[in-house]
């Protein structure tokens, strides 16, 4: 087996979970050293008895072999987790996937600012989601969505139509179009972006794929808008991965008496920024520290070392202190000195956004 058949090997195990899969991963390195370790020894007490059969299982071993020999055959791409052009800021989710694979350009997957919403998009949803899309797309910014019906199509169809480029996140394998009415859509994409999914070619939209599916629209961003959603739409479950991952949320207000923008208004009133116009959107989003519409000027040389990692997405204390390659408590001084700036803010889970 080469390197690229053991990731795939290690994304078709379906009875480990993301979570289990990336710790192991840090354990072990890289698949192949887990495979040898788990033919070798004894099943660990963390690992359930179904998924260690499979861990082991020859006849998955050689399913995997056909799958890559398919997904070679089709010009599918594969970026493992150990890869470096794994996308950084999905890469410091709590459970990004081991494998990505696409159709498209790679390039695309950064840079990316997610725009969802409801299936049962108003026409006021469905223009407001193709014109900040377009708006953000002619700014530079990468769309994300996940191909849905509704406000993800009309995201997506607006940074097409702007001559940007959009990134559509799949809940099947990235060959396989759901929902079919789209086809024309995912073809545009394909040309023009990227086509995105975790799971390996041929794999069918289950149920339990969409809400997996939403952590890798919100994780491949810097923010998200929610343009459109009911008091009780899946499209909520994105926002919660999206304050889990310390991304800012946006949300467009809308009629208090449509009944699909009762979730935006509420989330509003809970501190979503509202999308009153999509400049504010790039004031904080522009992934490029070269572009930043306003450059810090009152910074000494470690304050803009952390700032500019913050602004990169980079959130967790630890992380900070060691790409900024200072002790923690010479980290801890600099980030409150920007908090006391107001360049950063504190979230609750104790992860640092720029403010």
């Amino acid at each position: 087996m080469n390197d690229q058949v053991y990731w795939v090997w290690f994304s078709m195990l379906n009875r480990i979970s993301p979570q289990m899969k990336i710790s192991l991963i840090r354990q072990y390195e890289n698949p192949y050293n887990l495979w040898t370790f788990f033919k070798k020894e004894h099943n660990p007490a963390d690992i359930s008895p179904g998924a260690y059969r499979d861990l082991v299982s020859d006849e998955l071993k050689k399913k995997s072999y056909r799958t890559l020999k398919r997904t070679l055959d089709l010009g599918i791409g594969i970026i493992s987790y150990n890869d470096k052009d794994y996308p950084p800021l999905l890469k410091q989710i709590p459970d990004p996937p081991v494998v990505l694979y696409f159709l498209g350009n790679k390039a695309y997957l950064k840079n990316c600012f997610a725009i969802v919403g409801s299936r049962k998009a108003t026409i006021y949803g469905k223009n407001s989601a193709m014109e900040i899309a377009s708006y953000l797309a002619e700014q530079g910014i990468v769309i994300a969505s996940g191909l849905a019906k509704g406000i993800d199509t009309y995201a997506h169809k607006g940074a097409l139509k702007a001559g940007g480029k959009t990134v559509a996140v799949l809940a099947s394998g990235v060959n396989v179009v759901y929902p079919y009415e789209n086809k024309a859509l995912y073809s545009e994409i394909i040309d023009q972006g990227t086509v995105l999914s975790e799971h390996p070619v041929d794999t069918q939209p289950l149920p339990y794929y969409f809400p997996l599916r939403n952590r890798i629209v919100s994780g491949l961003s810097k923010g998200i808008l929610v343009i459109e959603a009911g008091e009780k739409s899946g499209t909520l479950i994105t926002v919660d991965y999206a304050l889990a991952q310390g991304r800012e949320v946006f949300a467009l207000p809308g009629n208090v008496t449509s009944s699909q923008s009762k979730g935006t208004n509420r989330l509003i009133y809970h501190g979503a920024t509202p999308a009153i116009d999509p400049e504010d959107i790039l004031r904080l989003y522009r992934s490029d520290v070269k572009n930043r519409t306003i450059v810090p000027t009152d910074m000494d040389e470690s304050e803009k070392i952390i700032y500019d990692l913050v602004y990169q997405g980079i959130s967790d204390f630890e992380s900070i202190s060691e790409k900024a390659g200072f002790d923690r408590k010479e980290a801890l001084a600099v980030l409150l000195s920007l908090e006391l700036k107001l360049y950063v803010k504190r979230r609750e889970d104790g992860g640092y956004i720029p403010f």
